[in-house]
């Protein structure tokens, strides 16, 4: 099986931290990420990132999340 890696997103390994205030950051290696919400619930987020596994492509992903 092949992937085309530029059009099936992959995110190996992240942590995700909530801060005392509320705020989501995410950890990729050194790098340090805060998410803001725009849309949709930080429930729906955390159940979309399973996606970014590197087996759905772009379009899946975005049919799968609304």
């Amino acid at each position: 099986m092949t992937f085309d890696r530029w059009n099936r997103p992959r995110l190996r390994h992240c942590t995700l931290v909530i801060d005392v205030s509320g705020r989501l950051t995410m950890i990729v290696g050194k790098e340090r990420f805060e998410i803001e919400q725009v849309a949709g619930s930080r429930e729906q987020f955390l159940s979309m990132k399973r996606y970014l596994d590197g087996r759905h492509t772009c379009e899946e992903i975005s049919v799968v999340s609304g």
